[in-house]
């Protein structure tokens, strides 16, 4: 017996995001601050946020959905945080506040319910 293989076609401008997704942008954004950084920058400010590892699909599908929509832009396996992300930032994080109170409003941004 012969299995079927399904592909699943996504359009990335229109799927959810995950609450990942929101820890992923959020490593990007601190970690893209004084310019472009790698996987592994990322990464330990992920684990700095979460006390977590990305794991490979919360990587490559946050970066893909956050990529397709303009809020991460990738130069050469670097990142950095779109202009839209920076503005947002700006307005609606003023001062000092938690990593965690930041990754709540970043999730609003992105539109993720609870649980998602």
């Amino acid at each position: 017996m012969t299995g079927r293989r399904v592909i699943r076609l996504v359009n990335l401008h229109t799927e959810p995001f995950f609450w990942s997704d929101a820890w992923l942008l959020l490593s990007i954004l601190l970690v893209s601050a004084d310019g472009p950084a790698d996987r592994d920058r990322i990464t330990h400010a992920g684990d700095y946020i979460n006390r977590a590892i990305f794991t490979d699909a919360e990587w490559s599908g946050g970066i893909e959905r956050l990529r397709a929509r303009g809020y991460v832009i990738e130069e050469g396996g670097l990142y950095r945080a779109g202009p839209s992300v920076v503005e947002w930032y700006a307005q609606a994080c003023p001062g000092r506040l938690s990593l965690w109170k930041v990754l709540e409003r970043l999730e609003g941004f992105l539109g993720i319910g609870r649980g998602s």
